[in-house]
């Protein structure tokens, strides 16, 4: 995801699901990286699916940490 091409969020939600598929559960590093990624895409749907997949990160019991609010923050400030 750190390669800034316009398909790298597509690229980590393909990963995850491919965690998912081979029974490995994602935690906070996992979707911090996932939503890090959205917000730095630039992309008409990027809010959205960041809010998305902060929401399944909840709904998966993984709890949202320093990193997840302040990448959040950040990209609410800049919308």
């Amino acid at each position: 995801a750190r390669s800034g091409s316009r398909d790298a969020p597509q690229r980590c939600e393909e990963g995850l699901a491919e965690m998912k598929r081979s029974g490995v559960e994602p935690n906070v590093v996992v979707y911090n990286s996932l939503i890090t990624t959205w917000a730095r895409s630039g992309r008409k749907q990027a809010p959205q699916r960041r809010e998305a997949w902060l929401a399944e990160m909840i709904l998966c019991s993984v709890e949202p940490d320093v990193v997840t609010y302040n990448s959040l923050i950040t990209t609410w400030a800049r919308s």
